[in-house]
């Protein structure tokens, strides 16, 4: 069943799993610089 597997899908989740992380990554920076300055 995966044996052809298209590349151009694996790069777009992996993109989007990245900017999933980034996001997650900034949003929980910036709750914690906010509890500090706030």
């Amino acid at each position: 069943m995966l044996d052809k597997v298209d590349p151009e899908k694996i790069a777009q989740l992996m993109a989007s799993t990245v900017m999933a992380l980034a996001g997650y990554a900034v949003g929980t920076i910036a709750m914690q610089i906010s509890d500090v300055l706030f």
